[in-house]
């Protein structure tokens, strides 16, 4: 359960009495054995009239409460408009405890940030109630980084817009994730957000009834019946479904009650019919056995002209597949038949054409032969023809020796040189003559190659 530690109001009330920058510790101080803050402890507030106790509760139940017929003081045309200063960003923020941590200490900060659109109040904040922007937020205080003593509300600089501030707390968020920072920014997603953090409404909305007007508390108990006290009861523990919900219940109870006699009767009925109709179950059980057996019976026949058809099959298909390879066999054989007087006519073909080009390669050879013989022979000619030649050509070599000796002699050796010359004149035309018949044979050989 959480308890109300401190309460904190910045900038927010009547002009003529409002609050500035006020703390209200509800905790029981500093602990004189440890140094320690005391946990949440029951505080009477003692003001007087006109101090401002109603503006003051009126305040803290619209943070939890922000429709506008919520507000306290909402009977007297009063509302929050009328708390929300011109130029100012106003501040309401609750610390509180969880009852159920050993630790103690600030478990939840819950803070409603308020400021006029443009910054200017309306002449008439009753009918410019929709220009206030207000939102609600809620973090997991942690010292030393946010909480609600280091709330940036202001700066050095001034007090910081709405805007400003709710991006301060976004940063401090990023930064340090154990914050737990939501915002909402409607009237729905703030109440979810309370009812998640155990904060419920409807249990505030009761203390808010309690301190309406002054004595609100007598008037909230002043019952006139038994049964609006029950619904007083059922309203203040209960929510809005579980009532429905335990009425349809009763609803169906009642229903199935009102149709138990009606049962009943049907049951004594089927009763009687149970036993009137045992020895037809009898004779059905015993008929249902007969035919379970002739059912078996009628299977197996069955199963059995099953066997016997799969097997008449199964030979008629082995028959018709043996007659089949039959007639492939004999269709084979014959086709092996053709195929064997094909091939013998075929090797008596290509045995004349062996013979055939055997022949022609015999001739091939002997004309091969002869080439080759007539070759030799024009070689063999051509070899005998070589020492004439060597000795035609020494003859004429020797015949120019004498040329040149007969040069060489005086004038006086002319009539020996003539004679010379006669003879070697007739010894040249011999050898000319010589010549050209074996010119002639050597041309003639040439021809026959």
């Amino acid at each position: 359960m959480h308890r109300l530690r401190r309460l904190r109001l910045e900038n927010i009330g009547h002009a003529a009495a409002g609050f500035k920058s006020l703390v209200l510790d509800l905790t029981g101080g500093v602990s004189h054995i440890d140094g320690r803050v005391m946990p949440a402890v029951d505080v009477i507030l003692w003001l007087r009239n006109g101090g401002g106790k109603s503006s003051l509760l009126s305040l803290f139940f619209s943070l939890f409460l922000p429709a506008k017929v919520d507000f306290i003081g909402h009977r007297k045309d009063k509302s929050l408009a009328d708390y929300v200063p011109d130029q100012k960003v106003s501040h309401v923020i609750a610390e509180w405890e969880d009852t159920s941590l050993p630790r103690g200490g600030p478990a939840l900060i819950t803070g409603g940030v308020y400021q006029w659109e443009d910054g200017h109040r309306p002449a008439d904040p009753a009918t410019g109630w929709e220009r206030l922007v207000r939102r609600w937020y809620a973090f997991r205080p942690l010292p030393g980084v946010l909480d609600l003593d280091s709330l940036p509300v202001r700066t050095e600089a001034g007090q910081l817009t709405q805007t400003a501030f709710l991006k301060r707390l976004a940063d401090a968020n990023k930064a340090q994730r154990g914050l737990s920072l939501r915002v909402a920014e409607d009237q729905t997603r703030w109440r979810t957000l309370l009812t998640d953090l155990r904060l419920d409404p409807g249990v505030l909305r009761i203390q808010r009834d309690m301190n309406r007007e002054e004595g609100g508390i007598t008037e909230l108990f002043q019952f006139s019946t038994c049964e609006d006290f029950v619904d007083f009861l059922i309203d203040l523990v209960c929510g809005q479904q579980q009532p429905a919900e335990v009425r349809a219940s009763l609803d169906a109870k009642a229903t199935k009650l009102a149709r138990r006699p009606g049962r009943e009767k049907e049951q004594s009925f089927l009763a009687a019919a149970a036993l009137a109709l045992k020895p037809v179950k009898e004779h059905s059980a015993l008929a249902a056995v007969q035919q379970e057996r002739l059912t078996q019976q009628v299977s197996v026949a069955l199963r059995a002209a099953a066997q016997l058809s799969s097997r008449a099959e199964a030979l008629g298909s082995a028959a018709a597949h043996a007659a089949q390879q039959a007639d492939e066999a004999q269709g084979a054989a014959l086709k092996a038949e053709k195929r064997a007087e094909e091939e013998k006519r075929r090797l008596v073909v290509l045995t004349h054409q062996a013979v055939r080009w055997a022949a022609l390669d015999a001739d091939k050879e002997v004309e091969r032969c002869q080439e080759k013989a007539a070759t030799a022979h024009l070689f063999r000619q051509a070899w005998e023809l070589v020492d004439p030649v060597l000795e035609l050509q020494a003859q004429q070599q020797e015949a120019q020796d004498l040329v040149e000796l007969l040069e060489r002699h005086d004038v006086r050796q002319a009539p020996l040189r003539e004679a010379m010359e006669i003879a070697g004149a007739v010894l040249r035309d011999k050898l000319e003559g010589a010549l050209e018949e074996l010119t002639g044979e050597v041309a003639r050989a040439d021809g026959a190659i």
